[in-house]
């Protein structure tokens, strides 16, 4: 009875992760077997010389090598840590005993908050994890303009409008992220010679630029001072009507001028 407990207990403990999860901590204690010692520097050389660069999918400078970006590093040491915790090895390293989890150590803390630095520093930018396709995209937009016809109030039309106008600049850049397009602003509106569209602010009824250019001047979440390297968005009139972020932008400006009195 005690036995069989247990192992009803054991068959539980391996509900607690996804399939999927446990394959990938799995996956990681294969590649990590040449370090077994299993000290921190250990976990520092692993990823140094060998993980980042073995499992590298994005290229930041002239480098011609890829590395892996932040968020997998950081998501692999986390995995590498999980594993630990399973072999007994819980709780923050100690060095005097050498007892604990050597992933939760400072060493291992330090090196993934450098390793995201260095790859701001050398131009990498964060990605959309799994962009939509056009018909996706284009269900939702369909979704939100039938909202905008059911709404009778001003405000929520104009927030369906903003909302339309934050997806279709999200998607069209492929790299942003919602809280790096909230930082869109009238200063990051060029026409096709990079000139400042409104240099002075809105102009009441004017406009949009064949192509509109995008440039984001703002930082990220993750980078406070700029967007490092960011490829400018052009945008020209033509293909689905409800895809076009030119025009959408152009009526979102005027209406919410006419209601709110001024755009910043």
């Amino acid at each position: 009875m005690y036995e069989g407990a247990l192992r009803q207990a054991s068959s539980v403990m391996e509900q607690s992760v996804t399939d999927r999860t446990a394959k990938r901590t799995r996956s990681i204690g294969e590649e990590f077997q040449w370090w077994l010692r299993q000290l921190p520097k250990e976990v520092l050389v692993f990823f140094e010389e060998y993980y980042i660069w073995e499992h590298g999918a994005s290229s930041v400078g002239a480098g011609e090598r890829l590395q892996s970006a932040p968020s997998s590093a950081a998501c692999a040491v986390g995995h590498l840590s999980s594993l630990m915790q399973s072999m007994g090895r819980r709780g923050p390293y100690n060095a005097m005993t050498r007892v604990g989890n050597p992933c939760n150590s400072y060493e291992v803390s330090k090196y993934v908050a450098g390793y995201k630095r260095s790859m701001w520093a050398a131009g990498y930018q964060e990605d959309a994890a799994v962009p939509l396709d056009e018909k996706k995209v284009s269900a939702l937009l369909r979704d939100l303009d039938g909202q905008w016809y059911a709404k009778p109030d001003e405000f929520q039309r104009l927030m369906l409008e903003r909302d339309v106008v934050m997806m279709l600049y999200l998607w069209y850049s492929s790299g942003m992220r919602g809280h790096d397009g909230g930082q869109l602003s009238l200063l990051d509106l060029h026409d096709g010679n990079h000139r400042a569209v409104f240099p002075r602010g809105y102009i009441s009824g004017a406009g949009l630029p064949h192509p509109l250019v995008i440039l984001a001047t703002r930082g990220t979440k993750t980078n406070k001072r700029s967007r490092i390297q960011q490829d400018p968005i052009a945008m020209s009139s033509g293909g689905p009507i409800e895809l076009d972020l030119r025009r959408r932008l152009e009526v979102f400006l005027y209406h919410y001028y006419v209601s709110v009195h001024g755009v910043t």
